[in-house]
């Protein structure tokens, strides 16, 4: 889950990185390739966090959309919810974007707060309200199944669901599943 925490973050990634690389110095002349890493330590992270996250979400959906399903299912109500995107990036990446690190202790205390979420983040289910998700065409579905007509499950897909349809589930957590059409 820590995984799908910093592919979520993704977004942030990249603007932190770019508003904070600098390709020049302070006397505004173009440093040697030395100076320009050691003047973006920071965004070098950032950087390396973008890239991470975008390997991790190919290595990771590639694995869940191939292995695992069960037999389909009907379904028996649908919700579209995408409006968590919204919710998701409105709490919890917009709030960074004006964050300094020009000193140490922006730093840290950005760090500090980051590494807060991430432990936060796993616990809760916000998992699905992942905005790297609906940048690569995901969408998000709450649903019934017809095993269960009395819980409600978030459904993560590429495809559109419909009601009195079936798909094949595979559980991610125990009420957030991926889905595709069956064959």
């Amino acid at each position: 889950m820590i995984i799908l925490f910093f592919i979520s973050y993704l977004p942030l990634f990249v603007i932190l990185f770019i508003q904070n690389v600098r390709v020049t110095d302070t006397a505004g002349k173009s440093p040697s390739w030395k100076s320009m890493l050691a003047m973006n330590v920071v965004p070098g992270v950032f950087l390396l966090l973008s890239l991470l996250s975008i390997c991790a979400y190919f290595i990771i959906f590639y694995f869940i959309s191939r292995y695992g399903f069960k037999t389909p299912e009907k379904v028996l109500k649908v919700k579209n919810t995408g409006i968590e995107y919204l919710s998701y990036l409105g709490t919890y990446i917009i709030p960074f974007i004006g964050m300094k690190f020009d000193t140490t202790n922006n730093t840290i205390a950005t760090w500090v707060l980051i590494g807060v979420i991430a432990f936060i983040y796993p616990k809760t289910n916000l998992i699905y309200a992942n905005p790297t998700l609906a940048l690569f065409g995901f969408n998000i579905y709450k649903v019934t199944l017809q095993r269960d007509p009395d819980e409600e499950v978030v459904v993560i897909t590429t495809h559109s669901i419909k009601k009195n349809s079936s798909y094949r589930f595979k559980e991610l957590t125990d009420d957030i599943f991926f889905a595709k059409p069956r064959p």
